[in-house]
């Protein structure tokens, strides 16, 4: 008979801790604070998972990984005790959607240049960025260059498995080092796949499109004349591709 009433009480303690998550287990997960964001995106970044103990050790790690993001001024967490147990409740304060910002630069070649910048942080709640700039000189010579620069940044696990960057940028000046205009478009595309947190592989590929100046076609270098551009056509193009792997120093095993 007492084995009897020890073995219904120690399946009544089983069913307690499964139906209440009295061993610390996760039963629920919240998100509050997402105005602009996909949930998908969070929890692309998370690895405390429903049904298992929260890790503090992965809230550091969740935090780094959505904070490098770019689409939240903070991240914090809170644990509510509920009667099914332990709730995780993850609190974002988001970045303003756009924000628009002076674009500046100085060169020895072209002066002071400045002009309008925007940017959109988190386009379709995916966390991808989108920068377009336009700048233009202001002193010693108003308007001697003109510069277009566009700039996509894509996380990885969005549309690929990996993070995407691509640049292109229109630039027209006087060059007056060389003496002649120069009109050139530069685009660069460029994927980086991380392994771990400390191990990644950057692979790119580029091209540089230069405009012709009519009135010059060779410069002169060390006493003699060198060819300006590398065909006969109006444009030429040079494209080149290149990879590498990278490891941070001190997180690696």
């Amino acid at each position: 008979m007492k084995k009897s009433i020890l073995t219904i009480t120690f399946a009544m303690f089983l069913l307690t801790v499964i139906r209440h998550g009295s061993d610390g287990a996760i039963t629920r997960i919240e998100y509050k604070g997402l105005r602009n964001t996909d949930k998908s995106l969070v929890t692309s970044k998370l690895k405390n998972k429903k049904d298992s103990p929260f890790n503090r050790d992965y809230w550091l790690e969740e935090r780094d990984m959505l904070m490098d993001l770019d689409i939240f001024a903070d991240v914090r967490y809170d644990i509510r005790e509920t009667d099914e147990g332990k709730v995780l409740v993850y609190r974002f304060k988001e970045l303003p959607p756009f924000i628009a910002f002076p674009a500046m630069k100085r060169t020895d070649q072209d002066g002071f240049l400045m002009g309008p910048g925007i940017t959109h942080m988190n386009m379709f709640g995916l966390g991808i960025h989108q920068e377009l700039m336009a700048r233009f000189t202001m002193l010693p010579e108003f308007m001697r260059a003109k510069e277009l620069l566009y700039c996509l940044n894509v996380p990885d696990k969005v549309l690929l498995p990996v993070r995407t960057e691509l640049e292109v940028n229109f630039f027209d000046s006087y060059n007056a080092l060389k003496l002649y205009h120069e009109k050139s478009v530069y685009s660069n595309l460029k994927f980086t796949y991380s392994f771990t947190g400390s191990l990644s592989m950057v692979m790119g590929i580029s091209g540089l499109w230069v405009h012709h100046d009519p009135d010059v076609s060779v410069f002169r270098e060390l006493r003699r004349d060198v060819d300006m551009y590398a065909g006969d056509g109006e444009w030429d193009f040079l494209p080149s591709a290149g990879g590498a792997s990278s490891l941070i120093p001190g997180t690696g095993s």
